[in-house]
């Protein structure tokens, strides 16, 4: 019997025999019924096949030809309509859930004529990722255990918590703290709506509140969650599917907008109040961190507002730098979206400045409130700012708190003496129960649509998932 002619794959310049099935993501798949989607290999080097009897349809003999796959099985030939040096398109049928063995998408394949571009990786390779991604929240989880800890046992040893019992409190300012940072929360979501609307996507005030409050509540939540500015960009991109690109540049910039402002408030009161000159050397390094930061910060803001000479190869030589090039990547870009919108930006950044200033009112008036021996105003606007920029740090409970302790402790107050260690500690906690309280109204619209979060999260796992890999 006279053995078949090879037939050529269009991703590969080797011959596969007819008779013997060559290995690839697509061993494991059986025809099924339903829509059609397209997928694509994301690179031409990787030998992906379609394979007869497997749902894919035969190998077309020219190399400009595709299979598509009815919901029948059978497949016909037709003009390849999508070629580029980032993928190649198949036609096939959706398995249960979108997934295939062996691969990873990033999001759900559910429509016809749909490019996605795959990653594709061995099983072991998924189980190295989850081992990853397990032993990355453990570290995280116990960094923030043993600071948790130490900062408990140093207010332990000096007796903080029997004093703060004893102690005569001031609720008026508590509840002034309180009204305060909601009114911070709603100036930041009113921030974000606005960078919303410049970008022309129409999201309405009110469902800009319900989001802003939902991604407020997911910030807080433990770790290994999806973080809340993830869950608001795909919130907002389920809202409005042709504008997804833009909902994740919206919540970026937001978040570079706050940390930026903040670490110009916090230089600001640096100088203003001469804390650099202080003989702790502490809080010496604290300042000059900041300085540097703010400088850094500038450049990095300033610089992708302006004319771009290189036509993209600036950008490109940026991501590589080892470490930081990846997210000074994503800043540049992101910055570039709102290149002919400065005065959206200028805009948000004075809204900024009113947020950090309402954010050390809350610090101030909790230290007030429960102590009465406690640093100036001025002083917090050094403090409060250089201990919430620890939030550029993945790690959500324990630097914050660390940090505010320590300052507390090497700062002197006005009589000349200075806040026991763990007290700092205590109003850490108290800002923290500020916020939880203040979350909480988040948790009535999580109540409201749970169905809905619950499929936005698998949406942003899988967002995550695709971004983490190389």
């Amino acid at each position: 019997m006279r053995r078949p002619p090879a037939r050529r794959c269009p991703l590969n310049t080797r011959s596969t025999p007819a008779a013997r099935t060559p290995r690839s993501p697509f061993d494991q798949l059986q025809p099924l019924r339903g829509p059609v989607p397209i997928f694509a290999a994301k690179s031409a080097k990787m030998g992906l096949c379609p394979l007869p009897g497997r749902g894919l349809g035969t190998v077309p003999s020219t190399p400009n030809v595709y299979s598509e796959v009815a919901a029948d099985g059978k497949s016909t030939a037709s003009p390849w309509p999508y070629s580029s040096p980032r993928g190649l398109v198949y036609w096939g049928p959706i398995p249960p859930g979108g997934r295939f063995p062996g691969c990873t998408w990033p999001e759900t394949v559910a429509a016809v004529g749909q490019v996605v571009l795959a990653k594709w990786g061995s099983r072991r390779r998924s189980r190295i990722e989850a081992l990853k991604k397990f032993v990355l929240v453990a570290l995280k989880l116990g960094i923030s255990v043993a600071i948790l800890a130490y900062l408990v046992y140093q207010a332990h040893a000096n007796e903080v918590f029997p004093d703060l019992v004893a102690r005569e409190k001031d609720w008026a300012l508590l509840a002034a703290a309180c009204a305060a940072y909601f009114v911070a929360l709603a100036i930041t979501i009113v921030r974000w709506w606005y960078l919303v609307r410049a970008l022309g996507i129409p999201l309405s005030l009110r469902e800009s509140f319900r989001l802003g409050f939902l991604g407020f509540l997911f910030n807080l939540a433990p770790m290994g969650i999806v973080g809340g500015d993830l869950l608001k960009a795909v919130m907002l991109g389920r809202h409005f599917p042709e504008r997804r690109a833009e909902s994740l540049v919206t919540v970026f910039v937001d978040r570079v907008i706050g940390l930026y402002v903040l670490f110009v408030v916090a230089t600001a009161a640096v100088f203003a109040t001469g804390l650099w000159r202080l003989e702790a050397a502490s809080v010496r390094i604290a300042c000059q961190a900041v300085c540097l930061l703010t400088a850094a910060g500038t450049v990095a803001v300033l610089v992708p507002l302006g004319p771009d000479f290189t036509q993209g190869r600036s950008t490109e030589l940026a991501g590589r730098i080892p470490y930081v090039g990846r997210p000074l990547k994503k800043v540049i870009l992101a910055i570039r979206a709102y290149r002919t919108q400065i005065p959206v930006l200028l805009g948000c950044c004075l809204a900024t400045v009113a947020v950090h200033g309402l954010f050390v009112l809350v610090v101030y008036w909790v230290c007030a409130g429960l102590y009465a021996s406690h640093p100036t105003l001025g002083t917090h606007f050094v403090v409060a700012p250089v201990s919430s920029a620890t939030a550029v740090i993945p790690v959500s409970l324990g630097p914050f708190e660390f940090v505010l302790d320590a300052l507390y402790a090497a700062i002197p107050l006005p009589d000349g003496s200075r806040m026991a260690r763990g007290q700092g500690f205590v109003v850490a906690l108290g800002y923290r129960v500020i916020t939880v309280g203040i979350a909480a109204i988040g948790l009535f619209y999580y109540l409201g649509s749970r169905r809905e979060v619950a499929e936005v999260m698998h949406d942003a796992a899988a967002e995550t998932s695709t971004d983490d890999a190389p």
